[in-house]
């Protein structure tokens, strides 16, 4: 028998190849098509007279009134509800849609198609939340990573990770100022919600007060609003702008949690990765903790100097973490580091910062399948344990004190066992060194 998420993978891929082949959207609107319809098809009424809509040639209409009466249903309010459907607009004027197949326009297969593996399919009853875990999938699906949306989506074990950093629990008040399609804010709902033991007056304010986040971008907007209306609530608390513009708003709603995958590479001052670190650790309380994942040149690059300052005279920085330099995958590699800080708690003349080497975090790239998890639960096992004694593990690790001279990079502060370094080791490593360097500039410009 096919298990729920066997079922869901499956009929991802294919919807994927479906809408590419017959209907011509970008990588962008994909996900924005699927996503009205899931919650169209979440109305009763829509969902049970769908097939006499297409026969009548006014199904987009009663789509349309449908989606609008399940983001009323969530409580969403009436100006965010407007902006999410202002951002699925272009569905009317999609012809491709409407193209007669197998005497059904396509819109209407794609209708029967969700309905029948996420609304009335055989696993309909089990207890995956079919709905959250599709449209993660289909999100995450596009462009393979999600670049075709025009971000790089943070990978599933890493927003784990991420939340288990900065201790997650039911009493958490979490923050995300680029929340994107809404994973952090989903994985750390989930995480609160397992917590809260069964507590229903709990559960629901932690979906109602305890979820806060922030996209600039409309379609990503409507995207992670649609994403937490699947999971259960949360979307009233989604705001689309710039974070920095609701800095004020933010630091009233009584956050202890920030955690964030800021844009990478915006040159423009103010809007670096180092600035929404800042941001997010600005409007969090005292003593509450930050985790953010970023280029490692944030904390080795010398033109952000003084906003290290800034950061350990107003913040400690707990943790620095190098991760795989293939964590996003071949085509967006890069070397990145996971920080964790506790906000506002100066950084002293005797405070001291974790690093840890996790680029051997137990997954593995195998070819045309991309990274897979290996020994992943006990890489991430030793590195808390870790973490917890501060232990020095001679190559991986290192407990030291930053300061504003020296780059906050692992290599300068680790113990290197030299005790196994000979003449010929020497010598090979060397000529290797050279070898790679003359095919990478042969002409020595």
């Amino acid at each position: 028998m096919t298990t729920p998420t066997q079922d869901i993978m499956k009929y991802t891929k294919y919807l994927h190849n479906y809408l590419s082949s017959n209907i011509k959207l970008t990588e962008a609107k994909k996900p924005l098509l699927i996503s009205a319809t899931m919650l169209a098809l979440q109305n009763d009424l829509f969902r049970g007279l769908y097939i006499q809509y297409e026969l009548d040639n006014v199904l987009y209409d009663h789509m349309e009134i449908a989606i609008r009466d399940t983001i009323r249903a969530s409580g969403m309010p009436d100006d965010k509800a407007q902006l999410v459907m202002n951002t699925m607009h272009f569905i009317k004027d999609t012809e491709t849609l409407f193209a007669i197949s197998e005497e059904r326009t396509h819109l209407y297969h794609i209708i029967t198609g969700l309905e029948t593996h996420l609304f009335s399919g055989e696993h309909k009853d089990s207890d995956l939340d079919l709905l959250g875990k599709f449209y993660g999938e289909f999100i995450r699906y596009t462009g393979g990573d999600g670049s075709g949306l025009g971000i790089v989506l943070t990978p599933n074990h890493v927003t784990d990770l991420m939340c288990d950093l900065v201790d997650i629990n039911e009493d958490s008040v979490v923050y995300d100022p680029c929340t994107g399609t809404g994973g952090f804010l989903i994985t750390a709902m989930n995480k609160m919600i397992k917590k809260a033991d069964g507590d229903l007056f709990k559960i629901e304010h932690i979906k109602q007060d305890q979820l806060h986040g922030v996209e600039m971008n409309a379609e990503m907007y409507t995207m992670a609003a649609a994403n937490m209306i699947f999971k259960g609530d949360g979307k009233a608390n989604l705001s689309n702008g710039s974070c920095f513009a609701f800095e004020d708003k933010q630091k009233t709603k009584g956050i202890n949690v920030s955690i964030l995958n800021p844009p990478y590479s915006q040159k423009k001052e103010g809007l670096r990765e180092i600035d929404f670190i800042l941001h997010a650790a600005n409007i969090t309380e005292r003593n509450g903790k930050v985790t953010a994942i970023v280029p490692k040149s944030v904390f080795t690059n010398k033109a952000y100097k003084s906003a290290h300052e800034r950061l350990l005279t107003n913040h400690s920085v707990d943790a620095l973490i190098t991760m795989p330099p293939d964590l996003f995958g071949a085509a967006a590699a890069t070397a990145t580091i996971i920080v964790v800080l506790t906000a506002h708690k100066p950084y002293k003349e005797y405070s001291k910062t974790y690093f840890y080497n996790f680029e051997n975090d137990g997954y593995k790239t195998v070819k045309k399948q991309g990274r897979k998890d290996f020994t992943y639960n006990q890489e991430k096992q030793k590195l808390f344990e870790a973490l917890t004694d501060k232990s020095i593990i001679q190559g991986q690790s290192a407990y030291a004190h930053l300061d504003l001279k020296t780059e906050w990079s692992l290599e300068n502060y680790i113990e290197i066992d030299y005790s196994g370094l000979s003449a010929e080791v020497f010598a090979k490593n060397e000529i290797d060194k050279r070898i790679k360097e003359f095919l990478q500039n042969p002409m020595g410009v």
